[in-house]
């Protein structure tokens, strides 16, 4: 396994492009891959689409300086271009024309396909509730019943929707509860279908190329004096431990191919790369509750 920094400067921020070296983010929070395997990234402090190639040589290819818009998701379609979920809606984003589509507040939003074409499943910011939009925005139909405080969500190939939220566990007779904060719920032929409980804590779930569920958490052992950041992938895990102490907290965003995962680390304004070689059904046993 292998860890590079693709971008950013550690806690420096900024928006220079260049090479991994000179490039600057400032709080990025969410990141896709293109069909020709860069890197497009975004974030709170403003609202610029950065792409990082192959050779990590960062370069901006859309810009709104008059609004910040706080992204939320970005995600990423050939043919339709670059969608992007913020405070203000969901905004469509083309040869640097930014057109709202939806102005309501999602947390965040995903690709699913449905007959064929590709539609936006997005998770209301206000009520926790999920709904369907077609590619221009326009509502295509409920999704679901409301999962308490959902923040991230994943779908795989087959369309099958993965949740990260909260669940209230009942501990006693008298109707007292706790809540269980690491829940990945999965919506499959009409309902929630399954529901697993992971011990440490969720900061993202997404998919690689041979769709498998790739789920990145973090915790921090003996008091404050061991980070441990997990990289699950369809139930064993990979311990990252030292190297990840500083910026593994900060995680805000995760997306995966065949050769490692892209990571976002708002709070260190970094986009870091982990090669992986032969261990995607590799590693220990994740502990699962």
């Amino acid at each position: 396994m292998r860890a590079r920094v693709i971008g950013g400067q550690h806690k420096k921020h900024g928006d220079l492009d260049g090479d991994s070296k000179q490039s600057l983010f400032y709080g990025p929070t969410s990141l896709c891959l293109d069909d020709a395997g860069n890197v497009l990234v975004s974030g709170l402090h403003n609202s610029n689409v950065r792409k990082i190639d192959r050779n990590g040589i960062t370069t901006t290819i859309a810009w709104r300086k008059t609004i910040e818009l706080c992204c939320r998701t970005i995600i990423f379609d050939t043919k339709l271009g670059i969608y992007m979920s913020s405070l203000g809606g969901i905004y469509r984003i083309h040869n640097n024309v930014y057109s709202v589509i939806n102005f309501s507040t999602f947390v965040h939003i995903a690709w699913i396909p449905i007959e064929n074409e590709r539609h936006i499943i997005a998770i209301d910011g206000h009520d926790g509730s999920f709904v369907l939009l077609n590619c221009f925005g326009r509502p295509a139909g409920s999704f679901g019943t409301p999962l308490l405080i959902p923040t991230c969500i994943a779908v795989n190939n087959a369309g099958d929707v993965f949740v990260q939220h909260e669940k209230l566990i009942s501990i006693d007779d008298q109707c007292d509860y706790f809540v269980q904060k690491n829940v990945i719920s999965t919506w499959r032929g009409g309902g929630w279908k399954q529901t697993i409980f992971i011990q440490d804590r969720i900061k993202s779930i997404t998919f690689n190329d041979n769709d498998d569920l790739v789920v990145t958490t973090y915790e921090r052992y003996r008091g404050a004096m061991l980070h441990l950041c997990r990289i699950m992938i369809n139930g064993r895990a990979i311990i990252l431990r030292n190297w990840a102490l500083d910026w593994s907290e900060s995680i805000s965003y995760t997306v995966a191919d065949n050769t490692g995962l892209y990571i976002c680390s708002c709070e260190h304004n970094l986009i870091i790369k982990l090669s992986f070689v032969n261990v995607w059904t590799s590693g220990e046993q994740m502990p699962i509750i």
